[in-house]
């Protein structure tokens, strides 16, 4: 008897909508989300809201650090 393989029979893709542009509360855990689902294979992708004015997108500069220190 051969040994069981499992195989999937789709790809799973998650596209996390995050609507704020400032680094609160509820910023980190969504972002920690989104990396644990990378690390186990899935497609995921977070997005959220554009920069307000001048001011520096604090979560897409943290996203950015994360990914780069989790080797994704």
């Amino acid at each position: 008897m051969s040994p069981l393989v499992s195989v999937p029979a789709f790809s799973l893709r998650v596209l996390h909508l995050f609507s704020n542009c400032k680094w609160t509360g509820p910023a980190e855990p969504a972002l920690n989300l989104c990396l644990a689902l990378r690390r186990r294979g899935v497609d995921a992708q977070f997005a959220c809201a554009p920069e307000a004015g001048s001011s520096v997108n604090k979560i897409v500069e943290t996203a950015r650090d994360q990914i780069g220190r989790a080797h994704v």
